[in-house]
């Protein structure tokens, strides 16, 4: 037994045999050389087990999660190249429609040359990220889909009025109620609008789901400045109290409703605002006229801020990787001069903004994260609107 605790791949009565004269080669000349390794008595060939050769690979996954990083690895062996390919599809994101026909053509290749009733190809696939520009296409195949769990859908791509015509096109399709109904975990991020009606389709679908996350905060473009904000913000429904539900109470019984069907909802995440519509107005207004808050400055100055961290009401699609946009702000009265001056005469300085000394500019900027995978700008955003904006601000 060697120090490893793995048994010599050869023991000594098999090498001595080896140089026994009696041996006669099957390559060479008559008792010119010894026996092959292959063919000594007792020799059995090692080979790495499956579980060490997948856990080898998740490391190298975790690093390289490109089918370009991986190929090499999937080249080497037949088995390496199996366990490569199921768990690089897996967990499978697909951003287009022209990637969707490529791995479709995977699928094809991997299926016709693995063996009949194998699981192979898209039945590897357990989560799916995908946009609605793959779904709607005629090449959506979900019947292939036989093992999978999780769905996430961006539509951070898709226009304020066509989020109800976009889901009643995914669902019609004839072969997606099948995988609908095994599915236990559903994503739905940028939606323009959360209400009942999306919730009662959702439910009606889905009938499965012990996790449902829905999102239209995403949609809240804070990359820029408050003009944009302003903006985005009056085409998503972020907050739809009052406008559209009078309280809490209401906005809970009408939704607790529409979800009935769900029996086996176990965790439930909605990325909307609970506080008033009209406070993200008045926080922009009190940007642009601080003086009409100065009473509330002065409460706000008496009071320490909270040391525990603020509540980040809709989950972010970054990676760790990347660096977060946070939103830009200014603050009335930066010339020091004419700060000190304020000071002098007894008035009430500007209300702060930013992330880190206004409450309320956390909470948005936490809560309006960019897709990590689409981080282009909206469709209801101008080509020109950082010059117009730029031009604003210098107005300002």
């Amino acid at each position: 037994m060697s120090d490893s605790g793995y048994e010599s791949d050869i023991s000594y009565d098999s090498l001595s045999s080896l140089s026994s004269p009696d041996i006669w080669s099957d390559f060479t000349n008559r008792h010119t050389s010894p026996v092959p390794v292959d063919h000594a008595e007792g020799w059995q060939r090692k080979t790495l087990p499956l579980e060490l050769v997948e856990q080898i690979f998740d490391l190298l996954f975790l690093e390289a999660k490109t089918f370009e990083d991986i190929r090499p690895f999937s080249m080497a062996s037949t088995q390496f190249r199996t366990v490569a390919l199921r768990r690089y599809m897996s967990t499978l994101r697909i951003y287009s429609k022209k990637q969707l026909i490529s791995h479709t053509l995977m699928h094809y290749s991997i299926t016709f040359r693995s063996s009949p009733h194998v699981y192979a190809g898209f039945d590897w696939v357990k989560h799916l990220f995908v946009v609605p520009e793959a779904l709607t296409t005629s090449r959506w195949k979900p019947d292939l889909f036989r093992d999978l769990r999780s769905l996430h859908i961006s539509l951070a791509d898709s226009g304020s009025r066509t989020q109800g015509s976009i889901l009643n096109r995914i669902s019609g399709n004839p072969t997606f109620a099948t995988v609908a109904s095994r599915l236990s975990s559903l994503t739905i991020t940028s939606l323009w609008r959360i209400g009942v009606d999306l919730l009662s389709m959702v439910a009606g679908i889905f009938p499965a789901l012990t996790d449902l996350h829905l999102s239209s905060s995403e949609n809240l473009d804070t990359s820029c400045c408050w003009l944009c904000y302003e903006e985005s913000s009056a085409a998503v429904t972020h907050s739809p109290i009052p406008g559209h539900y009078a309280n809490v109470r209401t906005l809970s019984t009408a939704f607790a409703e529409a979800l009935l069907p769900l029996t086996k909802l176990v965790h439930l995440h909605l990325g909307i605002f609970l506080s008033d519509e009209d406070m993200v107005d008045a926080h922009i207004d009190h940007y642009d006229s601080p003086r009409e808050y100065e009473r509330a400055l002065l409460v706000y100055a008496a009071e320490k801020r909270p040391n525990e961290p603020v509540t980040t009401l809709s989950q972010s699609e970054r990676s760790n990787g990347e660096s977060e946009e946070s939103l830009s702000y200014r603050t009335d009265g930066e010339d020091l001069e004419d700060e000190l001056d304020h000071r002098r005469d007894g008035e009430i300085l500007p209300f702060p903004h930013g992330p880190g000394d206004c409450p309320i500019c956390a909470v948005l900027v936490s809560a309006s994260q960019q897709t990590v995978h689409h981080s282009t700008r909206k469709r209801w955003r101008r080509e020109d609107d950082d010059n117009v904006c730029a031009s604003r601000q210098r107005e300002g």
